[in-house]
């Protein structure tokens, strides 16, 4: 959006600081089985927080439905 009111009002001043900074943060190149490495060390730490997530939720499921049956039966 900034870019644009830039762009209609001609601010080339503006225009050009804004176009510098998006080559600034480039990720550097990786090898082939660097990149394999990280990608493969991202999977693995989404699948286990997603495992973690999903025995926690469990957890507290079972853990509310005893205290409820305790609830009721006393």
């Amino acid at each position: 959006m900034a870019n644009t009111v830039d762009w209609s009002l001609e601010e080339q001043g503006l225009l050009s600081i804004r176009s510098r900074g998006h080559f600034n943060r480039t990720l550097p190149p990786m090898e082939q089985d660097q990149q394999l490495y990280w990608e493969s060390g991202n999977y693995v730490v989404a699948a286990s927080m997603l495992t973690a997530l999903a025995v926690l939720v469990s957890y507290r499921r079972k853990h509310k439905a005893k205290r409820y049956f305790e609830e009721l039966n006393a």
